[in-house]
């Protein structure tokens, strides 16, 4: 799901959310066992938002 976010984010579009950063994220994800909560926080918000559209 965070690399389909990363191409169209309704969290990113309304400027909640720093693109450059989320892809930082996304990178710096791959390299650590757990994802960061925050993370996962803004994954589950972005689900959230896109199951109401």
């Amino acid at each position: 799901m965070l690399d389909d976010m990363l191409k169209e984010s309704v969290l990113v579009d309304l400027g909640y959310v720093d693109g450059k950063a989320l892809a930082q994220a996304r990178k710096d994800a791959d390299a650590v066992p757990t994802v960061p909560d925050l993370l996962c926080d803004v994954l589950a918000l972005e689900a959230g938002l896109r199951s109401l559209m």
